[in-house]
Parts: C-alpha cells; structure tokens; sequence
C-alpha cells in the first residue's frame, strides 16, 4: 500500500552544500520523500545526501541532457499523491508543511503558493519574485483570473501538482538545455480543473545577480531559446492571452541588452536558416492540447 504523500523532485548540478540546505528545510516524514537526479555532476561534486527518505538517480554523462530530463527521470520513479519540484539552490521556508498539509487529503488539480527571494551571496531578501507575488494577490482578490497564474508564471517550484493529473494528461518536461519547464507548466495550468491559491509563504528562491549575463549563448542554446519564444506565443495565441508573450522586438532588445551585439545578430541569424523548423515544432502543443482534451 503506497502511503507517500508528497514526492519532492531535485534536480542537481554540481551544489552539493547548497542541495544538502534545501534536503535539509523538508521534514523527515512517512509519507514524505525526496528524489534527487544528479545530472552528470563531477567528481567530489555529485550529490551524497544521507537521508533515509532520499534517493538519489545519477545521470551518466551520455544520459545527460540538462534539469528537464533529470526531472522527468525522477518522477518517473515518484510514489507521491503530490508532486513539488525545487531547484537544488533554494530551499523551503521553516514549517511550511503545515500549511501543504491544510490540502493533502484535498482533489485539487494545482495549487499555487507564495514564494519569497534572496540573493544567494548575502541572504538578504530580494525582488525577483515580487511580481508573482502581486499575480497571486490580484487572483485571490478577484482583479485577475487563474489564467494569470496558469499561462504567466511558468516556474514549476511554486506549485503543488496533483500527481494524478499529471499521470492521466502524460505530462512530461522538455528534455533541453533551456526552458525546459514553461510547456509543463502551460499544459498543466491548462489540463487542470480545480485549482487553489494560497497566500501564504513556503518556497524561498535564490538570486545571484549577473548569473545570465555572465552565461554567453551558444549556438545551441540560442536555437533551442528561439524555438521556446514561438512555442510559448503561439500557445500563449491559442489560449488567448497573447498579451502575456514576448514580441519578437521585446526578445531581441532583451538579447542584444544582456548578451551583446554579436550574440543577438547570431539570433537573428539562426532565426532565419531555421524558420520552417521552429514553426512546426511550435505548434506540437497546441496540437498536444486539443487532442488530448478530446481524448482524456
């Protein structure tokens, strides 16, 4: 008999102090337990967490293709009715078990909540996640919808997902280098019904200023940059919030501001030779939407 109520999902890169602080701030529980997939750390950096509610899935250089497929490789192996996703370098706020717990026994689809920051040098509190937090306030108070949080906000550690969910609409992260969790999160604001947003704080993300812009693109990672901005516009066009996507002008300021010139006419580029390609593959989830729906 599966007695697991929440399954946490770690995926891991070469921070083992930094995994060991956020294995550190879940509880040790029955029903509780924690699956970390270290992807491909090095040697002396790969996860060693000695806890006897923690497993630990090492991903071998030739498996290794970034958090998304480390994530889907844990959940593949998730007994939980609940599944929580946290980055290896954040962690949960003091006693907030007690707040998932008011849900547990609860047929919730989805459930939001609250996430504060800090930046990672310092543990001072931060602002990267004040936007979100006045997103929740606004649907909670009834000025915006649930759309905002289903199709706005498409980080995956400020949400609770019903694991059921998740198995019956055979939801997957994409297995590349780059956003590999705004689609997940997409199809799962849009597969679920009953939804809950709750106030209160329990995740705490960390920032460390500079981490993009010290961080060139490459080629790869720019085509696979490209392919993301069309599928989150053309969904974000079929669920009729076109509002909430990026223009192609916003994009390239963005690239051109954060990475320089060269990089952003390199984008520019690469936009052109792989046209025909980034349209097609973006509209695999609108398709993915409208059959599964009429199938489920």
């Amino acid at each position: 008999m599966n007695n697991i109520t929440y399954s946490f999902i770690i995926p891991h890169h070469n921070t083992p102090d930094l995994l060991q602080r956020c294995v550190d701030s879940i509880p040790q529980r029955d029903d509780i337990e924690i699956i970390v997939a270290d992807d491909n750390s090095q040697e002396g950096k790969k996860a060693n967490v000695k806890r006897p509610d923690v497993k630990t899935i090492y991903i071998d250089k030739e498996q290794s293709c970034g958090a998304g497929h480390a994530r889907n490789v844990a959940m593949a192996e998730a007994k939980g009715k609940w599944l929580l996703f946290a980055d290896a370098d954040d962690y949960y706020h003091d006693g907030f078990i007690k707040v998932l717990d008011q849900y547990r026994d609860s047929d919730f689809d989805l459930i939001y909540f609250n996430v504060s920051s800090v930046y990672s040098d310092t543990m001072k509190p931060a602002n990267r996640t004040n936007g979100l937090r006045k997103g929740m306030d606004n649907v909670i108070k009834g000025i915006e919808t649930y759309d905002l949080l289903r199709y706005k906000y498409h980080t995956p550690w400020n949400k609770m997902y019903s694991a059921d969910m998740v198995k019956r609409h055979h939801l997957q992260f994409e297995e590349v280098m780059q956003g590999n969790d705004c689609m997940f999160s997409y199809m799962a604001g849009y597969f679920s019904k009953k939804i809950k947003v709750i106030s209160e704080d329990v995740y705490v993300y960390t920032y460390t200023v500079n981490s993009i812009t010290t961080s060139k693109f490459t080629t790869s990672r720019l085509i696979t940059s490209l392919k993301n901005q069309a599928k989150q516009r053309n969904f974000l066009k079929f669920v009729g919030h076109e509002e909430w996507s990026y223009t192609w002008v916003s994009y390239y300021s963005w690239m051109l501001n954060h990475q320089g010139p060269i990089i952003a006419f390199r984008l520019l580029l690469l936009n052109v030779i792989y046209l025909y390609t980034i349209m097609v593959e973006s509209k695999i989830y609108i398709e993915f939407a409208k059959n599964h729906s009429q199938n489920v």
